[in-house]
């Protein structure tokens, strides 16, 4: 997160991904840092709001200015292009201010093109400096607490985070 790398954690619903976004979230906010959580659907409805009501500037301020800004579910639902291009623009000023950006889809990329609203440009740009890490799948069934494994893990993967696609057995 201090580097302003982004990553995305895809894999199959139900195997942790909003979890552990949600858990390096923590760590953000333990560490003092503001973050920002958001399904992605309800990122572009309140950004449609702000164009309608022209205060677009004012609200990618709001969503360039956090350390960590969490974008779910991107592809539970499809977005048409006017929603694809709001998000873009999130996605693109946000790398450029080297903030750091988490998404969770259960989308492959090669199905980005679609949830782009058929843009595979603006699909393939979306994955600007995520780096490329793949693992096993991680299926969550205890509390984040100080003590859990998994909250350890997180803390010190959080340091070098990268590109994880989560996968059942």
């Amino acid at each position: 997160m201090d580097e302003g790398r982004n990553v995305i954690f895809q894999g199959p619903p139900g195997v942790g991904k909003t979890h552990l976004a949600i858990a390096l979230g923590l760590a953000c906010a333990e560490r003092g840092q503001r973050l920002l959580f958001l399904s992605a659907m309800e990122l572009v409805r309140r950004m449609k709001t702000a164009f309608a009501a022209n205060r677009m500037p004012h609200y990618m301020k709001m969503l360039t200015t956090p350390k960590l800004l969490i974008v779910d579910e991107v592809g539970y639902l499809g977005l048409d292009h006017d929603q694809a291009s709001l998000l873009f623009q999130v996605i693109c000023q946000r790398y450029e201010k080297q903030a750091a950006t988490i998404t969770t889809s259960n989308k492959a990329f090669s199905d980005w093109g679609h949830v782009f609203a058929g843009d595979a440009v603006m699909a393939s740009n979306c994955r600007w400096g995520v780096r490329g890490v793949r693992g096993e799948a991680l299926m969550i069934h205890r509390s984040f607490s100080v003590g859990n494994p998994l909250t350890q893990f997180v803390r010190t993967w959080s340091h070098s985070v990268g590109f994880m696609r989560i996968r059942s057995h």
